[in-house]
This record gives C-alpha cells, structure tokens and sequence, in this order.
C-alpha cells in the first residue's frame, strides 16, 4: 500500500519589505523550530533609512528645545510690553509645531526599526521545511505572490 501524509498546517512564508535576498538559513526538509532564522534580506537601505530618521530626530529636538526658550523669552518680553502679541503667538505656535514634529519623527524611527526587523524572515511554528523557491541574491518584494 502507497500512501501520503500532508500536515493540516502550513505556512506560505512572504517577505514583508523588498530587497536582495542576502541568505538562506536553511535547508529543503529541514525541521525548524519557532523563531529559526529562516531568510535575511538585505538590510543596509533599511538600516540607513533608520539612521536617517533618528538624525532628523535629534535635529527637530534641538530646534525644539530652542523654540521653547524662544517662546519663553518672547512670553516674558510680551508681560514687559517689549513686543507685539503677534511676536508672542508666533514662538508659542513655532514651539507647538516643533513638538509635533517630535511625535512625527519618533513614529518615524518606530516604523523604519519594523521594516529592519522585518529583514530577518523568522518560523512562524516549529515544523518542517519545504520547497525554497528563491535563490540568494533574487529581489523579493513585500507581500509578493512568490513564497
């Protein structure tokens, strides 16, 4: 008697951003557990674009910072009469505006570390390999019919 066994569980494994694919940790059949390192995609754009974006971090806290002493100065010289309350509004609105953008650029750095996290293809369950259907080097692209 002949016969064939199919798990009732598997897992097409997709990428979820687009890059060379720099390594395959595995084997065809091999068995892997939860977490197994199975892919790495290049990570070196998406590496920049997080350094990039915690530069503009640290740029917009400083002028921030600045902004606050600014709206300070401008609060205490419109309570003296030294300027007008245009002048006071402006520093309090550029220093609002500036701690926005501290919200933008922190959001920012969170979604350029998901995309560097997600250059790392992990088991999503122990299990047991199947067929590799890209090679190293091939340009895989997020969330591509390819698995």
């Amino acid at each position: 008697m002949v016969g064939s066994v199919e798990s009732p569980w598997t897992v097409d494994i997709r990428p979820q951003v687009e890059g060379a694919l720099e390594a395959i940790h595995f084997r065809e059949g091999q068995d892997v557990r939860k977490g197994d390192l199975l892919f790495t995609i290049d990570p070196r754009p998406y590496q920049a674009a997080l350094a990039a974006a915690e530069a503009n971090l640290a740029r917009d806290r400083a002028q921030a910072q600045n902004a606050e002493a600014e709206k300070k100065r401008a609060a205490d010289l419109y309570a003296q009469g030294v300027v007008a309350i245009d002048v006071n509004d402006k520093a309090a609105a550029t220093a609002r505006a500036l701690k926005a953008s501290l919200k933008a650029d922190e959001a920012a750095i969170q979604s350029a570390r998901l995309r560097l996290e997600y250059c790392s293809i992990r088991s999503p369950l122990d299990g047991r390999t199947g067929t590799i259907m890209v090679k190293v080097g091939n340009l895989v692209r997020a969330l591509d019919t390819t698995t």
